[in-house]
């Protein structure tokens, strides 16, 4: 089975303002691997914009694509094909969302 990775929305964070948290194996990831983002970590960091909280660009998806980081719109079909990102780890946040964690790096 080919792996495919999902990040979360800190790993993207970390990718536009904090680029020496990701580490050379995570950027070994992104360039031999199947890896998205999800429509969700969009749609939460427009929020988040909208609050005043955090200055996410707009055409970062955009430049995210451009780096072979794949959208996932998050849509029925993507509820179920959520299983096939390897490894998954789950973390319920005090607001009581689920949060698709990234994986480990080793």
């Amino acid at each position: 089975m080919h792996k495919r990775y999902l990040f979360d929305t800190q790993v993207l964070v970390w990718l536009e303002h904090f680029p020496a948290r990701i580490g050379k194996n995570l950027i070994h990831l992104i360039e031999r691997r199947e890896i998205y983002f999800s429509s969700i970590s969009v749609a939460e960091l427009s929020f988040m914009r909208s609050l005043g909280k955090y200055l996410f660009n707009p055409d970062l998806p955009s430049v995210w694509n451009e780096a072979g980081i794949m959208a996932l719109n998050f849509d029925t079909g993507a509820s179920f094909a959520c299983p096939s990102f390897l490894p998954v780890r789950y973390q319920t946040q005090c607001t009581d969302k689920l949060w698709l964690q990234p994986p480990q790096i080793t």
